[in-house]
């Protein structure tokens, strides 16, 4: 019987894994009572779960990532008064550091019936001064769902695409590369093409190199094997 291989899953691209559809969105509050933590808590409405606090510095950078966004949406002509009081007006926060996949999102409420706009949420790597043009357009795509392009349909990605800075949209699979080989506890390494996988759990000779098929095999990221 034959083995069966899996995909080392690299070079795809990157999930900001932000839309939800309307019937499933999940209930989310912020705390009513103020915290002094480095986070803060909020209730899905079956749990309570930590989100990262923005340090005076974050909001400084996270309202002039705003205002930088912002102008060339104007640019654009994209914004009328109603949408740029929506996007002036929206909290922004940041996503857990040790997030990989998802690079921003856009979080909802159900009330009555209806989704009303909560926060918007960044990866706080993203406010490095190495990512700031990638931050820009994650930003950007994470305020066209904020306006109301909640699905990743052909009028979004039209939309999208209408960010001056093309080589910016590229960047996501280098910012989950770069996110995971920080985290790495073990690299899935390729002997015949030197591929280097990082990943936090051993291969177990379970996958193989999507380039030229060769078994990966486990090396820890201390240097170990």
């Amino acid at each position: 019987m034959l083995k069966r291989w899996n995909w080392a899953t690299t070079g795809r691209r990157s999930r900001w894994s932000c839309w939800r559809k309307a019937r499933s969105a999940p209930e989310v509050r912020a705390c009513s009572s103020p915290s002094r933590k480095d986070t803060l808590p909020i209730t899905d409405g079956r749990r309570v779960v930590n989100v990262p606090r923005p340090s005076d510095a974050q909001r400084v950078e996270l309202n002039r990532l705003r205002a930088d966004v912002m102008a060339v949406m104007q640019s654009l002509g994209m914004l009328d008064a109603s949408s740029e009081q929506t996007l002036e007006c929206v909290p922004l926060g940041l996503l857990r550091s040790n997030a990989t996949q998802r690079h921003g999102v856009t979080r909802w409420r159900r009330e009555s019936g209806a989704l009303q706009l909560l926060t918007v949420d960044l990866h706080p790597r993203l406010l490095d001064e190495a990512w700031s043009s990638y931050a820009a357009f994650v930003l950007y795509h994470e305020f066209l769902h904020a306006l109301g392009w909640r699905a990743h349909n052909r009028d979004f990605r039209s939309l999208e695409s209408a960010w001056p800075d093309s080589e910016a949209s590229t960047l996501g699979p280098s910012f989950t590369h770069a996110m995971r080989a920080e985290q790495a506890v073990w690299w899935w390494v390729c002997n015949t093409c030197g591929g280097r996988y990082p990943r936090k759990k051993p291969s177990k000779g379970r996958y193989q190199c999507r380039l030229c098929l060769t078994p990966l095999h486990d090396v820890k990221a201390n240097g170990g094997s």
